[in-house]
């Protein structure tokens, strides 16, 4: 109960500052297309360095909500409205008219994310299914479909931008160590811990 309370408090909690989202990115050749679904397209790239956002951001706010209510671990279920409320709003805040018409839905072989990612002076659609698990105490994500537009990545597109995704998210300087995710039609059950090492 008093976890709930203290919800209205996080999401008036300091303003996250958002990372320089596109500065270590190698540099690919790509068709002069550039929101194609081709490794080092400017539209992949950005997916590349916005998904590890909502992670971060999740981690940070959840962190707050643990600490306080002095707590130094926590296990629950979030619903869809609630990743809306703490994380999505969130991120949109962060990065304004960059990824617009965000929504998640969480199902038990995944989440799939849907959004309008802005790239120059054109709006485009943008969907991301993706299995989550658990890897040395952090979130990772494993892609079971990117499309842009009316585009499908493929496989190996798809395989890098998870690959990439990965090593982003095990460099973030997380506040929390997670110890189990497991989703359900509209909820994902979590178990974390705070990281002393942080």
């Amino acid at each position: 109960m008093r976890l709930v309370l203290v919800l209205g408090f996080i999401m008036a909690a300091a303003p996250l500052q958002a990372e320089t989202l596109y500065s270590d990115t190698p540099q690919s050749t790509y068709s002069s297309n550039p929101y194609s679904v081709e490794s080092g397209s400017p539209l992949m790239t950005r997916l590349e360095h916005l998904l590890p956002v909502f992670v971060q951001v999740f981690d940070e706010r959840l962190a707050l909500l643990i600490e306080a209510v002095g707590e130094d671990h926590l296990t629950r279920k979030y619903s869809e409205q609630e990743f809306e409320e703490m994380v999505v709003q969130r991120v949109r805040e962060m990065l304004p008219g960059q990824l617009n018409d965000i929504t998640v839905k969480i199902h038990p072989d995944g989440m799939v994310g849907k959004g309008t990612a802005r790239l120059e002076s054109r709006s485009i659609p943008v969907q991301v299914r993706a299995g989550v698990t658990v890897v040395s105490d952090r979130i990772h994500l494993f892609f079971q479909e990117v499309r842009i537009g009316n585009q499908t990545a493929p496989d190996e597109v798809r395989s890098l931008l998870e690959t990439r995704v990965n090593e982003k998210l095990d460099r973030l300087r997380l506040l929390l160590k997670v110890k189990s995710v497991n989703l359900g039609e509209g909820w994902a059950l979590l178990s974390v811990e705070l990281n002393n090492a942080a």
